[in-house]
């Protein structure tokens, strides 16, 4: 079923004295519980395309809609509810709080959700553990590796159990052994909850867990059907 589909998309960005066109003319559809992994070069447009979809900036010209909810028709608080509420993100620099535990990291989502602590912290622990980092729970995040900080990145994302998961080069910061470890470890989640996953990278080796692959190309999109 059509879930999320961009329309005739355009964006761009005032650099000094000029305008960059980051994206042009993009259109596609995605289907609910499709895993699509999203390739291209550097600058390419990846993460613009994976913002626009998340909802953290909005189109110059065109639409992006999800489950039939045109983005730039919300307003800023409907927009920060919609987050919420259907988003998880996976960031390739991780934005921990390097100070606070693993198990806490986690269980942040669920502070803004109004949600108890003994109920934050039971959810937390669980999605560590699905993650192989039970033994870590209680560990500063600014003392784990790479791996293990990515880890806890993917529960914090899931805990808020989004209905679209967007992983921006989950495995770019990481050694191939890490890198493979996450990358399977996304296709699980995708595999077992049937949520809605896309994922940008520059390892083709991962196109093997794709329904499709969206090629981006100087900000024009291949792939997409």
């Amino acid at each position: 079923m059509e879930f999320i589909k961009s329309n005739e998309v355009y964006k761009s960005f005032p650099v000094w004295k000029k305008t960059v066109s980051v994206l042009r003319n993009v259109n596609f559809t995605i289907n609910e519980g499709e895993f699509v992994v999203l390739v291209g070069a550097s600058g390419s447009g990846k993460t613009t395309l994976l913002n626009l979809i998340a909802g953290l900036d909005m189109p110059s010209y065109g639409q992006i809609t999800v489950g039939g909810e045109d983005l730039s028709k919300l307003t800023i608080d409907e927009l920060c509810k919609w987050r919420a509420k259907n988003i998880g993100v996976i960031f390739q620099n991780y934005n921990l709080m390097p100070y606070m535990t693993a198990i806490d990291n986690v269980a942040l989502p669920l502070v803004f959700q109004g949600i108890g602590k003994q109920k934050r912290i039971e959810k937390a622990r669980s999605l560590l553990k699905s993650v192989g980092l039970q033994s870590s729970a209680h560990s500063p995040c600014q003392v784990l590796s790479g791996g293990e900080q990515q880890r806890v990145t993917i529960a914090r994302a899931i805990i808020n159990e989004p209905k679209i998961l967007i992983a921006d080069e989950p495995t770019g910061d990481l050694d191939p052994h890490n890198a493979e470890e996450v990358a399977e470890i996304i296709y699980t989640l995708y595999k077992e909850r049937k949520t809605t996953i896309i994922m940008a990278t520059h390892n083709i080796e991962y196109k093997r867990f794709a329904d499709r692959v969206f090629q981006l190309n100087d900000g024009r999109l291949g792939g997409a059907k």
